[in-house]
């Protein structure tokens, strides 16, 4: 019986010591928005086969570095947005607003994971691909993020922050920076983000509003932001038929995805001028438009392998 009461007891324990380390976990990934810096890891491996065509562990340890790194710059995101984070319903269960973690404890981790990220892409690939990563968590966290605060035209230079990382797994596997191919791939992505930004601008407007962040409504009708939206959209969908060109070596097929691809997303833009529920129209096309940007890379890394 003795035994037995052991036995349970240390099962307890260890059922205990298992879900501690699991809830320390989940806040390091919800701290680090794992769900967005495992695409901008995605988007490194993408640049670099860009160039490469070779799939090697330099570039698996540089993507897990620029994982990192970014996850680093995410969690110091949210500890400069501390306060405004407990404005915003979307953002009240953020780790350090919900009190799962400390603003201090937050940092610090945050800025041991930017200075791990950074070593490892030092030390398995080259300087000046570290550097970008530090120029992405700059103009991240102390360009784009205060300069939010002050105009609602932020998301445009914010947007070149999406057109790095490809550029650092492009650098990591040798290339050079002005080669027209990757500026191709920064534009594709620089492109990309605008609309992403701004449909969630709309859709989480009020959200924004009583945290104090100038929005574009602030300037513009919900009509006009709407129009302003699917031009960019259009622009990006005209944009990547223009990829093929410039990148693209293989056969037909993945050509023609892309085309039908881009048609998919403009005719799916334009029912925002469609009578309905447009906050649910402002989902819809958002999850659409990063899914096509998703597809779009992934049919450009298979031609670079294939």
């Amino acid at each position: 019986m003795e035994n037995t009461n052991q036995i349970l007891t240390e099962t307890t324990s260890n059922n205990a010591i298992n879900n501690s380390l699991l809830n320390y976990l989940l806040i390091l990934f919800e701290l680090g928005k794992v769900k967005i810096t495992l695409f901008i890891a995605f988007s490194t491996i993408f640049g670099y086969l860009a160039y490469s065509s070779t799939i090697n562990l330099e570039m698996v340890f540089v993507s897990v570095g620029v994982l990192i790194l970014a996850m680093g710059s995410a969690g110091l995101n949210q500890f400069q947005e501390r306060e405004f984070d407990k404005q915003m319903a979307r953002t009240m269960m953020r780790p350090i607003p919900s009190g799962k973690i400390s603003p201090a404890t937050a940092m610090t981790i945050s800025i041991v994971l930017v200075l791990f990220g950074f070593a490892i892409v030092v030390v398995v690939s080259n300087i000046f691909a570290g550097m970008l990563g530090l120029l992405t968590l700059v103009w991240y966290n102390f360009i784009y993020t205060p300069l939010k605060r002050k105009t609602s035209i932020a998301v445009i230079p914010g947007a070149f922050i999406g057109a790095l990382p490809p550029a650092i797994g492009w650098v990591a596997a040798g290339g050079e920076l002005l080669d027209m191919k990757l500026i191709i791939i920064a534009l594709f992505l620089f492109m990309w983000q605008i609309p992403h930004f701004w449909l969630l601008s709309l859709y989480f407007r009020k959200d924004y509003k009583a945290a104090g962040y100038p929005t574009l409504n602030d300037k513009f009708s919900e009509i006009q932001i709407e129009r302003i939206t699917v031009t960019w959209i259009a622009a990006l969908t005209v944009f990547s038929l223009l990829v093929p060109f410039y990148f693209m070596n293989s056969g037909l097929l993945l050509q023609i995805s892309l085309v039908v691809g881009s048609i998919w997303l403009l005719f799916n833009s334009l029912k925002l001028f469609l009578k309905g529920d447009n906050k649910i129209n402002y989902k819809n096309l958002f999850m659409k438009l990063n899914i096509y940007v998703l597809i779009s890379v992934i049919i450009l890394t298979l031609d670079k392998l294939i």
